[in-house]
């Protein structure tokens, strides 16, 4: 997708209104201009510098080779500014939050107090570098999402 952001997370359901944490409950994904094809199997190839700012992947900041991963990534960063209300690296400039996302240095303030020590453990498994980071498959398997 490469451009994972609230913007493009839809909130879907049947036609009567089902509350999000029934298993009817429909989460879709839009806007995919930026797609390609890869999969998780294969090593790093992608260069481009596409995405939104505030849910880049390290590497994509870095403009290093990158692959799926940068998916979970951004996920993490979408799951991030819902716990906290706001993205993990917005800065001043667009070109200095890259440049905070680039160092990979998630930071938890004292404003995750309030968030399950679940959450967090799982916001922590989705933004790491890419060479540690699940692919969607095991993502979804992080007990916090799967008992969701």
């Amino acid at each position: 997708h490469r451009d994972v952001k609230p913007e493009n997370v839809l909130l879907a359901s049947p036609p009567k209104q089902v509350p999000l944490e029934s298993p009817a409950a429909v989460v879709k994904l839009c806007d995919f201009g930026y797609a390609v094809e890869c999969r998780p199997d294969e090593p790093p190839a992608l260069r481009e510098f596409v995405g939104s700012a505030d849910y880049l992947a390290p590497e994509v900041a870095r403009r290093e080779a990158y692959g799926c991963a940068v998916d979970v990534w951004s996920a993490g960063a979408v799951l991030f500014e819902c716990l906290r209300g706001r993205a993990p690296f917005t800065a001043d400039t667009e070109t200095e939050t890259i440049r905070r996302i680039g160092e990979t240095q998630v930071a938890f303030d004292d404003g995750w107090a309030r968030v399950s020590a679940g959450a967090r453990a799982c916001v922590e498994r989705l933004m790491v570098e890419q060479t540690e980071r699940p692919h969607a498959e095991a993502a979804l398997a992080h007990p916090w999402l799967d008992g969701a």
